[in-house]
């Protein structure tokens, strides 16, 4: 499975793929369908789930973080050259910023290749950012975080569930033996 996002001057465009299937993410094709009018509906009532705990949401991502890998970063970043001085000044501050970061990075995923390019564009007074980010899971990978995932997330609202109707039962009894009755 693999993931392409591109960041080009304002505008974002992601694409998946698996294999030598590719298809558009984001942003969504959009159909021109004639506008009906909408009948008022009924207000939706939430159901409240339990919501899993801090340690089940942060090892699913561990294991998501130990699984991804970054095929390709490519970070460039072009500064209105208007002043040759801001520009050295803006090319030495991401340098240092990226020999910081990257680093890091490496540490957190596995990353095989990463380019991070600064270079002053005088001919143009706006600046300009170019970000392309390629990132794959196995599809063994992903299907075993989410079924793990899954299995963990329907365990813990078993245990919920029964810890709500034990105290519930638990609750009129204790309310009943408790009453005082006046005579």
């Amino acid at each position: 499975m693999n993931v392409y996002a591109i960041y080009d001057n304002k505008r974002l465009s992601v694409k998946a793929g698996l294999g030598a299937l590719r298809f558009r993410v984001f942003p969504p094709k959009t159909k021109k369908k004639p506008v009906k009018e909408r009948k008022p509906s009924k207000p939706v009532q939430k159901k409240n789930f339990p919501m899993p705990e801090t340690e089940f949401i942060f090892e699913t991502l561990d294991k998501l973080r130990k699984s991804l890998v970054v095929r390709d970063l490519d970070i460039g970043y072009m500064p209105p050259g208007g002043d040759p001085m801001a520009a050295a000044m803006i090319n030495a501050l991401i340098n240092e910023a990226a020999a910081a970061l990257l680093p890091t990075l490496n540490n957190l995923f596995k990353v095989k290749k990463s380019r991070v390019v600064v270079s002053p564009n005088f001919s143009m007074p706006n600046d300009r950012l170019y970000v392309k980010l390629h990132v794959s899971l196995s599809v063994y990978s992903a299907l075993t975080i989410g079924l793990s995932a899954f299995l963990k997330y329907n365990k813990f609202r078993k245990t919920a569930d029964t810890a709500k109707t034990y105290q519930t039962e638990n609750k009129s009894a204790t309310e009943s033996t408790y009453e005082r009755k006046e005579i």
